[in-house]
């Protein structure tokens, strides 16, 4: 058996397993989006104007998007010349302020070297959050790493041997010996967002060499990411950087800007797909993770088993919606698409006709009220209510604290219907779960029935003179009356003498 296919052997089968335990079997997120079997960022360092000349006119033409590692204090680049590239898809990304080694660093220098470089790239390019750093010179340690991910989701170092060497592994790989020529495989270990693989890439490697590296990627479903400085005005430099391009496009790989891949890396190893509702006429999935959605929107590519008659199939998602034509893949119909997370659910149908609209959620305003008083709920469906309306029906787990009615309908053609919650005083603030549940899908949000704050409003005395040595009468006065089990009201006095 060669190495090769002995490498691509023990990498699908460590990986296929961990898709085939963490996703239903029907429904898999692909390792990388467009279904891209593996992923290359190619990445620039310290912000040259060479990289703007002669690196970008090569990336335009041919629709590839890269990333530059900006250092904010020293930069031959002026800013609107990065707007511009922003603006063309291209990632601008912190490379610190000043380029220091951040292993010698006090954690208050390093610090400043964290924020302000971020701070500085998102004053100036408002358009999309800086989310990413290299170190610079590629050095860092576990206490410079933690540091960093207060700051981002991700940061690009040098060659990771504790890892996986010259590739981002999703997982833990088996080692296999011998190690093919000129790639390094580290550890076999998975990917620290915070220490991801760089891979220096200077002209005098041959580009067949990064060819290699490149088939690794796919067979072994990794992410390489090479690093590039000044690019030459001289002809074989700019051929080499054009040689280089046409080979990732010629190979099954996403290229796409160091967050971009940061981000779908993470998000596919924390989201999972449920299958909501599945019949005839339509298939409803959730894809769902617990990460900051403000750090975490990148779309995921869904892999989905379908019924065998859908050639072509409706994809909607909140108020996206696309047709797919579908493909056959051994004996299953399967369709690609993307979603994102926490996005909403996602419906699928054959485009031959629209799929009945499911119930999506259930929301009260304001989620909390004082007992006695009420809350508005609100239904959403998926799509526009069938003929007649859709009537959805409505529980309270508590109906001493919050009543609901028996049902709301969604008029014809609508997607949302509100109802009242009204409540009733209680002696403690009490949650209470209000359920709404239509065509076997269920949904619930949950509202708190405050008691209400008693508030002390006067302390009095009478009389309010006395002689020494006899008494007078204090009184202390609340705004609402006391709960059960009474209100204790502290006392002090100014002068025990």
């Amino acid at each position: 058996m060669t190495t090769l296919p002995r490498l691509a052997l023990w990498a699908l089968i460590g990986l296929v397993v961990f898709a085939g335990t963490a996703y239903a079997q029907d429904h898999q997120i692909t390792y990388f989006r467009h279904n891209r079997a593996g992923a290359v960022t190619l990445s620039f360092d310290d912000g040259y104007l060479s990289q703007l000349d002669n690196a970008v006119p090569l990336l335009n033409a041919r629709d590839l998007k890269a990333t530059f590692f900006v250092m904010t204090a020293a930069t031959e680049v002026s800013w609107d010349q990065w707007r511009q590239l922003a603006a063309q898809g291209h990632e601008i990304a912190s490379h610190s302020v000043t380029h220091p080694d951040f292993t010698t660093l006090t954690d208050t220098a390093l610090r400043f070297e964290l924020s302000e470089s971020q701070r500085v790239i998102n004053e100036n390019i408002p358009t999309r959050a800086c989310l990413t750093i290299a170190y610079p010179y590629t050095n860092n340690n576990a206490h410079v790493r933690d540091i960093t991910s207060e700051y981002y989701i991700s940061a690009r170092g040098g060659w990771a041997g504790d890892e996986g060497g010259n590739f981002n592994f999703y997982t833990d790989v088996d080692q296999f010996w011998p190690w093919p020529e000129d790639v390094q495989f580290g550890q076999f270990r998975a990917v620290d967002y915070y220490n991801t693989a760089g891979d220096g890439t200077p002209y005098f490697v041959p580009v067949s060499t990064l060819d290699v590296k490149l088939d690794y990627a796919v067979s072994l479903h990794a992410w390489y990411v090479m690093y590039l400085h000044t690019i030459p005005d001289d002809a074989a430099s700019i051929n080499y950087l054009a040689t280089l391009l046409d080979d990732i496009m010629a190979r099954n790989l996403w290229m796409a800007t160091y967050v971009d891949v940061s981000q779908y890396m993470r998000e596919r190893m924390a989201s999972t797909i449920s299958v909501v509702s599945s019949d005839a006429s339509a298939i409803r999935l959730n894809l769902a993770n617990s990460l900051d959605g403000t750090r975490y929107f990148q779309p995921l590519t869904i892999r989905s088993v379908v019924p065998s008659a859908w050639t072509t199939v409706h994809v909607v998602q909140g108020t996206s919606a696309t047709d797919v034509n579908s493909t056959v893949e051994g004996a299953d119909r399967v369709v690609y698409y993307d979603a994102l997370p926490n996005g909403g659910t996602i419906v699928l149908s054959s485009s031959e006709g629209p799929a009945e609209a499911a119930l999506t959620a259930v929301s009260v305003n304001p989620v909390s009220v004082n007992g006695g008083t009420s809350s508005t709920g609100t239904v959403t469906l998926d799509g526009a209510a069938p003929a007649g309306g859709a009537v959805i029906s409505l529980n309270s787990s508590n109906t001493a604290a919050a009543q609901v009615p028996a049902s709301v309908t969604v008029p014809a053609g609508a997607t949302t219907a509100t109802f009242t919650v009204t409540t009733s005083s209680v002696a403690s603030s009490t949650a209470v779960t209000i359920a709404a549940n239509y065509d076997g899908v269920n949904r619930t949000t949950t509202l708190t029935v405050m008691a209400p704050l008693v508030i002390l409003s006067d302390v009095s005395m009478s009389p309010a003179s006395v002689q020494g040595g006899t008494s007078s009468t204090g009184t202390v006065t609340l705004d609402s009356p006391a709960p059960a089990g009474g209100a204790a009201v502290s006392l002090t006095s100014g002068n025990t003498a």
